[in-house]
């Protein structure tokens, strides 16, 4: 389910103690909106 993968995607991004983390983040979870519709 996208949805797993979302949070999947958030515990691993959010193990990265940087902006650059979160921009990673950020575009995976807009990615993975799009792929969803």
């Amino acid at each position: 389910e996208p949805v797993s993968g979302i949070l999947i995607g958030i515990l691993f991004f959010a193990e990265i103690p940087n902006p650059l983390g979160w921009v990673g983040a950020g575009l995976l979870l807009i990615s993975m909106l799009l792929i969803s519709r």
